[in-house]
């Protein structure tokens, strides 16, 4: 049950990160105005931009949903931590389908690593 309080933390952890780059650098539209000027944009308009293009192609979603596979296929802890991180924030940041995937495999791995292993003939 330990793993998933921390995963549970950690989740929440990224999801207040993913919500602020969302209302703070994704979507603030002065900072797009900025980016606009021909000349003398900030230095930081090239990362912003290229931030938005991974995001917009889903990236978040592929990461978790390609984890949640890897996790499903008997993963580790880290992978299982993978899909279920990337699909928080994924879900957050614009890639919701795979993201969604990605982190329902991932909790379904979790709570497997989680269960106590059967003893003697039990089956379950």
């Amino acid at each position: 049950m330990a793993f998933m309080t921390r995963q549970g933390v950690l989740a929440l952890v990224v999801l207040v990160l993913a919500l602020a780059i969302r209302f703070l650098v994704v979507r603030r539209p002065e900072l797009g105005w900025a980016c606009q000027v021909a000349d003398g944009a900030p230095w930081w308009c090239p990362l912003r931009s290229g931030l938005i293009a991974t995001l917009d192609f889903g990236a978040l979603g592929w990461i978790s949903l390609a984890a949640g596979v890897c996790a499903l296929a008997g993963g580790g802890r880290r992978v299982t931590s993978a899909a279920m991180l990337a699909g928080t924030a994924g879900l957050v940041l614009s890639a919701a389908g795979a993201s969604a995937a990605g982190l329902i495999l991932g909790t379904l791995r979790s709570l497997r690593l989680d269960r106590p292993a059967c003893q003697g003939g039990e089956t379950g």
